[in-house]
């Protein structure tokens, strides 16, 4: 008979100990001496049996159940026949020293036959092993860090090790947040300690299910904290933090393995509120979450029609613009929505609408309105309210408008006129006008002779004869100039609603004014250098005005718009002496001026070191000679032709401070004309082209009476003398 078939304890998970092995430290009676006496109670019959038991039943504990172990009661044993068989197994127990399966049998024997005396010894013997018997138990589990419950001893966390565990039957719970538990059951039989191992705790998971109405929303799942306090009016739910999801997805979906906890499941569909729903995933569990999303529609029309529709939805984010009237809105949220008509610079029309599930309602707004007629004297003028131009800036007055029922300031501007500004009321239904009359007058500039140019605060106005017709009320001072004229100075006081006249005489005065440009007697344009406080030649002197002068031509080209050529520097210097007594004679040069040659550093001045587009130098192509005039694109100052076309005589002898200028710029210079009778030319000419002599630094030096040199001609200055 096998004795575990009376133990209903043997079906569980029970741990069988290892044979017994001599353990160190005190742990009650030797195996030894505990075997030999439970032997002896069963060899020697009823009355050794006796004297045992009186010996050993003196302080005997009736079971031990120390620190929270377990004695289930043994089944009563009836017959002789399982006496006997019970007995065998104690003796077969207490050989291996399984002494709580040992006591187990005793306990069956008694229960039958409370008076056998064998039993009874024996289980005397067992029960004072093991009460001083105390063993280690050690117990790892995976993850370290579990918790590990034996009986009622203290928890401790694995890897564990109990000391001076009491005999006994124990329940072994390992535990650890998010793993399922592991339950075994301990026997601890006092001699031999007890190691534990391979214990693997199964993580503890369960699934989420979410689906919605319709399909295909957004949801995001979420750990859940501990919840705070919810104020009297919670605020909408918001679509948790990127960081903070642990999964996403679209529905239907089924979210597998998730641990064991609270969590936060967020829907969220365009347009309505977001979904939030709380739930708990338990092991092996499927929790699930569904949410359905109501909506109905909206009929809005407007009069007049085209009005903007602005909704603000039942989660009350950003109000945004939907569409224009007439508007169909589909698939709205079920709620209470905000909507806002706009029109134009109308009031703005506001109504609280509540959206039912699978209905479409119809709204109709409209604005009281009236047709205003917006005139102006003078005409033109374009109308505001609230900074706002009716129509656009190509309204202007006279103009009518459809405005709703209510007080408005209106604003009038017209240039160059001051703001009228109007309060009105516009009731419905009917027709209003309004009329601003601007504050003005008139300006009327005439002169003798006409043409002046008219300037008023420094700011071009136009040329005599001048008429400004609607002008502010106020002081108005004018500048009448024309060349050769002197200018003259007008002013006077402007009333509203008349016209303020000027006639003003110029007197002729042929001399040229200062800070500006002018032409000569010769159609010779001067213009004017602040830098250097006078004139000079836009181009070099043509043939024509050289012959007017000298009356005569010594050009080896002969054309009147050319530059004269082949020139001396005395016939240059004596052409300046000239025309300045014709000009003076003339009255047409301005007082303590005088033609002459530039000198070398005024020349270096005006000519700023540039080419412009169209300056004519030699090339292998083009040796015919200079062009007329004018050829080339302005420098920077106005001049042309300043290099190229032909070499410009100077004031200046070739010196050697004009050598050490020249070499300071870095152009070729040649010290051996220093001292010499050379008179320096500047610019180059349609002759030469090589590269020294294209250096706008470089100066050639040649002996003024030189003849015939078709490549050299001159430009004048008008200084002061």
């Amino acid at each position: 008979m096998n004795p575990s078939s009376h133990d209903p304890s043997h079906h569980r998970d029970v741990i069988d100990l290892p044979p017994p092995r001599r353990s160190q430290g005190h742990r009650g009676l030797s195996p030894a001496k505990a075997v030999g006496l439970v032997f002896l109670a069963l060899v020697f019959g009823t009355g050794a049996g006796y004297l045992v038991s009186t010996l050993l039943q003196q302080g005997r504990p009736e079971a031990n159940t120390a620190s929270g172990s377990v004695a289930p009661p043994a089944p009563a044993i009836e017959s002789s026949a399982e006496t006997a068989t019970a007995l065998a197994e104690i003796r077969l127990a207490v050989g291996q020293a399984h002494w709580l399966e040992a006591r187990e049998a005793c306990q069956r024997v008694l229960e039958g036959d409370p008076n056998n005396i064998e039993a009874s010894a024996t289980l005397s013997v067992i029960e004072k092993h093991l009460e001083k018997a105390r063993a280690m138990v050690k117990v790892e589990a995976a993850p370290d860090g579990a918790l590990v419950r034996v009986g009622d001893l203290e928890v401790q966390k694995s890897p564990a090790v109990f000391a001076g565990v009491p005999a006994g039957i124990y329940q072994m719970v390992v535990e650890k947040e998010g793993f399922v538990p592991v339950k075994r059951q301990l026997r601890v039989e006092g001699s031999e300690d007890l190691e534990i191992k391979g214990i693997v705790l199964e993580r503890s998971s369960g699934n989420i299910e979410v689906s919605s109405v319709p399909a295909g929303v957004e949801f995001k799942i979420v750990k859940a904290s501990d919840p705070p306090a919810l104020p009297s009016d919670p605020p909408a739910p918001e679509p948790p933090a990127k960081e903070l999801v642990l999964k996403e997805g679209k529905t239907p979906a089924k979210i597998e393995e998730l641990g064991e906890g609270d969590y936060k499941v967020f829907l969220s569909l365009p347009g309505f509120p977001v979904h939030e729903e709380n739930v708990k995933v338990r092991h092996s569990r499927m929790a699930s979450v569904s949410h359905v999303f109501a909506s109905g529609g909206l009929k809005i029309t407007s009069d007049p029609i085209g009005a903007e529709v602005w909704l603000t939805p039942v989660d009350k984010t950003r109000s945004r613009l939907v569409g224009v009237t007439p508007l169909s809105l589909t698939d709205l949220p079920v709620g209470r929505h905000q909507l806002e008509l706009r029109h134009l610079d109308w009031p703005v029309i506001r109504r609280s609408v509540e959206v039912t599930m699978g209905d479409d309602q119809s709204l109709e707004f409209a604005w009281k309105r009236s047709l205003v007629s917006f005139v102006s004297d003078p005409p033109g003028a374009s109308v505001l309210i609230d900074n706002k131009q009716l129509g656009g800036s190509r309204v202007e007055t006279p103009f009518q408008w459809e405005l709703p029922e209510g007080n408005y300031e209106f604003t009038a501007k017209r240039e160059g006129l001051d703001d009228v500004v109007l309060s009105r009321e516009i009731s419905a239904g009917e027709s209003s006008e309004i009329n601003f009359a601007f504050q003005y007058g008139a300006i009327s500039l005439n002169s003798q002779p006409s043409g002046a140019a008219v300037v008023s605060l420094g700011v071009p106005m136009g040329r005599t004869p001048l008429r400004k017709g609607f002008v502010r009320p106020g002081h108005y001072a004018f500048t009448l100039s024309k060349d050769q004229y002197r200018s003259v100075d007008v002013s006077g006081e402007l009333l509203p609603g008349q016209t303020l006249e000027f006639n003003a005489s110029l007197n002729f005065d042929p001399q040229p004014v200062l800070n500006r440009d002018f032409t000569n007697h010769l159609g010779s344009k001067m213009v004017w250098i602040n830098e250097m406080k006078g004139w000079v030649a836009e181009t070099e002197v043509r043939q024509s005005a050289f012959q007017s002068v000298m009356q005569k031509n010594p050009s080896y080209f002969p054309n009147p718009e050319q530059p004269v050529d082949s020139v001396t520097w005395y016939d240059a210097k004596r052409f300046c002496e000239k025309l300045t007594v014709i000009e003076q004679g003339r009255g047409t040069l301005p007082k303590g001026y005088a033609y002459r040659l530039p000198t070398d550093q005024e020349w270096t001045f005006f000519s700023a070191g540039e080419a412009p587009a169209g300056t004519v130098f030699a090339s292998l192509s083009n040796k015919k000679g200079p062009l007329p005039v004018g050829s080339s694109q302005p420098n920077a100052l106005g001049l042309r032709d300043v290099q190229g076309n032909v070499w410009e005589w100077c004031e200046d002898w070739y010196s050697l401070e004009i050598v050490n200028k020249a070499r300071a710029a870095g152009a070729t210079v040649k010290p051996e004309w220093a001292g010499t009778s050379r008179k320096i030319l500047r610019g180059a000419s349609w002759l030469r082209s090589a590269l020294s002599d294209l250096d706008p630094a470089y100066r050639l030096a040649v002996e003024p009476g030189t003849e015939n040199r078709n490549e050299v001609g001159f430009r004048v200055v008008l200084m002061p003398q």
